[in-house]
């Protein structure tokens, strides 16, 4: 019996059909990677333009030092804060009543990212780190995380930090 148990597990880590081991492989137009405001921007920005984005952040948070901490903006002339950046503000503005929220609380910033990427049509992968990629000259082709979940797309965006 335990022989028999034996060479079921090996064949079906041969196989491939063990979760645990399985690679998965997952093509976009674009990725990004990391959930920093920048790369929450970014990714929207892509998927507003019809493309098909993955963000992936290697925590379980999205925002970066926005939804980490950072909740009061500085600025010098506000007239030059614009596009997405502006709709950013804007869409804090009409939770705090406002027309734009310069100052937000953290968990706010993060909630309304999420809900704009949800919008845009943004998938998002948490909590794994590069392992490895794979380019042709100077083009990054894929990547993979440790997880081995591998993204292969014609567009990266490195927005960590």
């Amino acid at each position: 019996m335990k022989t028999l148990l034996h060479t079921l597990c090996f064949i079906a880590t041969v196989c491939g059909t063990i979760p645990a081991f399985a690679a998965e492989s997952h093509d976009y137009d674009v990725v990004v990677y990391g959930g920093t405001a920048g790369g929450a921007i970014a990714a929207i920005a892509a998927a507003e333009e019809g493309q098909r984005v993955a963000l992936i952040e290697v925590r379980t948070h999205i925002g970066g030092m926005t939804s980490g901490g950072l909740g009061r903006t500085d600025f010098g002339d506000m007239s030059v804060i614009g596009g997405r950046s502006l709709e950013f503000y804007k869409r804090l503005g009409k939770h705090y009543g406002e027309d734009v929220s310069w100052y937000f609380e953290p968990h706010q910033a993060e909630k309304h990212l999420r809900d704009w990427l949800t919008e845009a049509g943004v998938d998002l992968y948490f909590g794994s780190r590069l392992k490895s990629l794979e380019k042709e000259g100077t083009r990054i082709q894929s990547i993979t995380l440790l997880n081995n979940k591998t993204f292969v797309a014609p567009m990266f965006i490195d927005c960590s930090y």
